[in-house]
């Protein structure tokens, strides 16, 4: 993760798959996290009313329990990515990021300040998952869990 202090619940999947769906913003970074217990067929992802900054982005399509699936550039615009997800049982995450730090946010994007909030149950599921993704997301850094090699 890139700017884990500034993500916070803001965005919303406007079409995509999952019983469960949530996503965290900021202006240089978003993660979807979408689960279930059912298969879904691969679709199309939209993302909106994100906090990112318009321009490119890196998006790994990530399955915690195998790692990243595929990688590819993105532009988001407005709020709003879109992107074509493979089919997937129980959970897959998407991961958004720039590598440049982006302009001051516009006038309708939260302020770059870090969100410490009340965390509520939601929060707590999230963050969990979060910390479960980066073990993924970062297989080199040692956690006290051995799980394996992934190169």
């Amino acid at each position: 993760m890139t700017d884990y202090p500034n993500l916070w619940f803001v965005g919303n999947v406007r079409s995509g798959l999952g019983s469960h769906q949530y996503v965290l913003s900021s202006p240089r970074e978003a993660i979807a996290y979408l689960s279930s217990d059912i298969e879904f067929p691969a679709q199309t992802l939209q993302l909106t009313d994100l906090d990112l900054v318009d321009g490119e982005y890196t998006a790994e399509i990530v399955k915690p329990d195998r790692g990243v699936l595929t990688t590819q550039k993105i532009a988001a615009n407005r709020g709003k990515v879109a992107m074509d997800l493979p089919e997937f049982t129980d959970d897959l995450a998407i991961h958004l990021y720039s590598d440049t730090v982006p302009a001051t946010a516009t006038s309708d994007q939260s302020s770059i300040a870090p969100n410490w909030k009340i965390f509520q149950p939601k929060t707590i599921i999230v963050l969990l998952a979060i910390g479960s993704l980066s073990i993924y997301l970062f297989p080199k850094l040692n956690l006290g869990t051995d799980r394996g090699d992934r190169s």
